[in-house]
């Protein structure tokens, strides 16, 4: 089906149990492990162009199906024999197996390759706990990325590297599916829960690393048995959602392309968690898909001005302008930090669009800023110019008059009181208040010579 639920389709014809199927890396094939006639476990591949079936084992003591490798040659699975569980590799066109992992009365299982192919991530309780372990391809130089209480399991790398899926269970919390950032495993609370509930488990990630695919159980009214739904979510922990089926489902396998509005929707998230180095990241994998996409170079400008990367920020609201003319959001963004930058007769200028567009805009965010903060003097004053240049001119007064209440000198608030005075015809006022202004910020004279404002 498509992440969405859309587009279902059976590939099996539901006479025996079939678990845990495993999509190739080119998405042409599927392994899988399906229970024949009730007897043991065996292995299958399926192509998914021509739907004929194949054998590639019969592994007892297997209860999951293996994954592929990156390059689709091999795969990976846990045995369990002789009172330990270990991982094997098979070369998918011999057959041949290599055991990786060693040891007596371990479990070690819930295998997943890297990306490129040269490490792996599982599963074992060799410390005592159920932890997760990386190890490279060939079973050597084993390290341990996960130190927190509970049982840890079903690990799943995400194909951009940089992030392992888990599942977690802890008497406190119960099910949970959380993250860890594979450039801060040495640190303390390395990993982040992102959704919990019952029986939560079997994370998978999308093709763009950035949303996973989960299982989640649940119980009707008045029964005990559990069954069981797919969900997906972000990497945030936003915009969980319920992938409908016809029948109870669980085990995803997830080759899922996010488009360019998701990637925005998870840009916003991150920008919200102080995340922009991230954060933008998918703003400009939204570009990408829709180069003409005004609402994520918007995004980008807020996060780039939050980086302190001011020029950029305001090339990049340009661009959301460019594509998006009465983007109103834009040109008062822009506005703002021109006006932070001194160039007020600009700023002016961008906010007289952005009030054009949408003329209670720049009121509106002033508003909120100083329902939070009341004594925010730059709110009061920026309310003041926007007030001005709607006309309402006494409003824009009082508005100033609050700002200098809460500082004095702020030369700003004086410059648009000068402004607002000017366009009142009380010439000999507004000269007071520019004087005033020059006097708190002698630059003031060299952008606007002679008030002219």
């Amino acid at each position: 089906m498509d992440y969405d639920g859309a587009n279902q389709r059976y590939l099996t014809n539901g006479k025996n149990l079939v678990l845990t199927p495993r999509f190739s890396p080119a998405s042409d094939k599927i392994l899988y492990l399906a229970y024949l006639n009730k007897q043991k476990p065996h292995v299958y591949m399926r192509d998914l162009k021509t739907n004929k079936e194949s054998l590639v084992g019969n592994f007892p003591g297997m209860s999951f199906a293996p994954r592929f490798s990156p390059n689709g040659n091999k795969a990976i699975m846990s045995i369990a024999q002789k009172g330990a569980t270990h991982i094997f590799e098979i070369d998918l066109s011999t057959r041949a197996t290599r055991q990786l992992t060693t040891g007596s009365r371990v479990i070690n299982t819930s295998p997943s390759y890297s990306p490129d192919g040269n490490k792996i991530v599982f599963n074992s309780d060799r410390s005592g706990s159920r932890q997760l372990y990386i190890m490279n391809v060939d079973g050597s130089n084993v390290e341990r990325i996960s130190f927190g209480g509970g049982a840890y399991a079903a690990p799943s790398w995400s194909p951009r590297g940089d992030y392992i899926a888990f599942t977690k269970i802890t008497r406190s919390e119960g099910f949970t599916i959380g993250v860890i950032k594979l450039d801060a495993v040495a640190e303390e609370n390395n990993e982040r829960i992102i959704t919990s509930g019952y029986l939560v488990e079997g994370p998978c990630w999308a093709s763009n690393g950035r949303v996973i695919m989960f299982a989640k159980g649940w119980a009707p009214r008045g029964q005990a048995a559990g069954r069981s739904r797919i969900y997906s979510i972000d990497l945030t922990g936003y915009n969980e959602r319920e992938i409908t089926t016809p029948q109870d489902a669980s085990d995803p396998e997830c080759e899922v392309i996010a488009n360019e509005k998701e990637y925005l929707e998870i840009c916003r998230n991150l920008l919200r968690q102080g995340q922009y180095k991230e954060a933008i990241e998918n703003c400009n994998l939204a570009i990408k898909d829709k180069p003409d996409f005004a609402e994520a170079y918007y995004a980008k400008g807020v996060i780039l001005g939050a980086l302190g990367k001011i020029q950029e920020g305001i090339e990049a609201y340009d661009l959301a302008i460019e594509y998006k003319p009465d983007y109103a959001e834009a040109h008062y963004n822009k506005g703002v930090t021109l006006y932070k930058l001194g160039k007020l007769q600009e700023a002016t200028k961008s906010f007289d669009l952005a009030i054009k567009y949408k003329p209670n805009l720049a009121e509106a965010h002033y508003n909120k800023a100083i329902k939070y903060k009341p004594n925010h003097f730059e709110a009061f004053s920026n309310r003041g110019l926007a007030l001005g240049n709607l006309g309402r001119y006494q409003e824009a007064l009082e508005s100033l008059d609050q700002a200098i209440k809460h500082k004095p000198d702020y030369a700003e608030a004086y410059c648009n009181k000068s402004f607002v005075f000017k366009k009142l015809g009380k010439i000999e006022k507004s000269k007071e208040a520019y004087r005033l202004a020059v006097k708190y910020k002698p630059d003031l004279a060299k952008i606007y010579p002679n008030n002219s404002l």
